[in-house]
């Protein structure tokens, strides 16, 4: 019914004009989106939106920088360490660039959702099982040099 990238435009268009739910049926297809309702960053344009310490979330210091990995794709949640060998990870860990988080299943499909920046967990935003959109924030990290 759609290619890939015309689903992701849809996304994008979604977030942007803040629709959470779109139903498209075209003769015997149908499709249906859903959408966790919130701000979010353009998918496509930029993986992980930075956050400064003045953001109300925070106790940090002024000069922290904090950053998100975000859900590469639409799926559930499935953390890392459950069946696929990896240390279990938590909040206060630390973790580098690139290091699987978790991935976003879609059937037997799996996503990675990696770090996008050595830091530390600061806080887990979704559970196992949880459905996210593209772009849905996953964890927020405070990012280490």
């Amino acid at each position: 019914m759609f290619k890939r990238g015309e689903l992701k435009q849809l996304i994008v268009a979604m977030r942007t004009s803040g629709v959470t739910t779109l139903e498209v049926k075209r003769q015997r297809q149908s499709l249906r989106l859903v959408l966790n309702p919130g701000p979010s960053s353009h998918p496509l344009s930029q993986e992980a939106s930075l956050l400064t310490a003045g953001d109300s979330s925070t106790d940090e210091a002024p000069d922290a920088i904090f950053d998100t990995a975000t859900s590469p794709t639409i799926g559930t949640f499935l953390s890392r360490g459950l069946d696929d060998g990896l240390r279990p990870i938590d909040v206060g860990m630390h973790v580098a660039a690139g290091e699987v988080l978790g991935y976003i299943c879609h059937g037997p499909l799996r996503t990675v959702v990696s770090a996008p920046v050595s830091g530390m967990l600061c806080d887990q935003e979704t559970q196992d099982g949880d459905a996210l959109g593209m772009g849905d924030i996953v964890f927020k990290l405070k990012v280490t040099t």
